[in-house]
């Protein structure tokens, strides 16, 4: 297949295509190079990704409208959409900037998709569109979802957008709600590699709360794999528009994180305690049973082996363990 890969420099955009052009994909890759987190780290995937022969970048911004619909024009067998602004915290400063690069720019995208033979998307969008999940039930793809932060809202609108696309231009839609993920290369902002760097290098950790928020953690191989159960579905030929938690199914407390990264580092860390966010969830727990069935989608990496490898890839690779966090 020839796939386009938005946000292909990012973490889960590198992974993503990494394991398409092991499988044999054709993949034009586009990104802006945002500066949200070190642009060296971006450029470095790019690097790596192009040791593919069948891997093609092309440095884009998909708020160009006019760049985008050349590349658009190229009529590929499936849009993966990964590019946008990440991050509960950073939305709250900059709530337009994210409204801008997450909605306008997916509707840039979706419409200057409508004129060519393009009909099969993959979303991602993520956890925090459900909201606060107090009583750590399973959050199912059908419940109604109540996002907390600018981040949440404008992953819940292109969920909709999309939608929209899929009932007026027969677009075939599969929505990925991806829980906190997290293994090498991740965003170094991110809570797994932010202790990781903190406790290694004798830096204080910050506990926003009292320590006990928990997520539902899911390593990015497993995310990956999830991938070739969407495209296998798409491949049937079928007019649909599916929605995915794709998730660990446990959730996992700050507390036991940090127990876990003393074990691993054999340090203990400095801790200190802010309040917490009102806007970020105070825990996340997702069911996947719906990608276990329809997708063949099951994680399989234990969150003590999933911060091992991110342990050992921060340690392998001097930019991750040598930036300020």
């Amino acid at each position: 297949m020839h796939i386009l890969v938005t946000g292909c420099a990012g973490f889960i955009g590198f992974h993503v295509c990494d394991m398409l052009l092991q499988k044999g994909h054709e993949i034009t890759g586009i990104d802006n190079f945002e500066n949200n987190y070190s642009v060296f780290e971006k450029e470095q995937n790019i690097e790596d990704l192009e040791r593919y022969s069948d891997f093609y970048f092309k440095k884009l911004d998909i708020l160009n409208y006019q760049a985008l619909r050349e590349i658009l024009i190229n009529n590929y067998d499936l849009v993966i959409h990964l590019a946008g602004l990440p991050g509960v915290r950073e939305s709250i400063l900059k709530s337009n900037q994210y409204i801008q690069s997450n909605v306008i720019g997916t509707n840039n995208l979706i419409s200057g998709l409508i004129n060519t033979k393009t009909r099969n998307i993959i979303f991602a969008s993520s956890s925090s569109v459900y909201g606060n999940n107090p009583y750590l039930q399973k959050a199912k793809e059908n419940i109604i979802t109540k996002p907390l932060s600018p981040y949440g809202v404008t992953k819940l609108a292109c969920e909709n957008l999309l939608y929209s696309y899929y009932k007026s231009y027969d677009f075939n839609v599969i929505i990925k709600r991806f829980h906190s993920v997290y293994g090498p290369r991740m965003r170094p902002d991110l809570v797994i590699r932010k202790f990781l760097f903190n406790v290694e290098n004798d830096n204080p950790i910050i506990i926003y709360g009292h320590g006990d928020s928990s997520r539902d953690y899911t390593y990015i191989g497993d995310v990956t794999k999830s991938f070739e159960g969407s495209i296998s579905l798409l491949n049937q030929d079928l007019n649909i528009y599916k929605t995915y938690n794709i998730c660990s199914g446990r959730s996992i407390s700050i507390t036991k994180i940090i127990d876990e990264i003393r074990s691993i580092c054999y340090k203990n860390p400095i801790i200190k305690y802010k309040q917490s966010n009102l806007m970020e969830s105070l825990h996340t727990l997702g069911d996947y049973k719906k990608a276990e069935r329809e997708l063949g989608y099951y994680p399989s990496m234990s969150i003590r082996k999933g911060i091992e490898e991110t342990y050992k890839w921060i340690r392998n690779n001097a930019y991750s363990n040598s930036m300020k966090l």
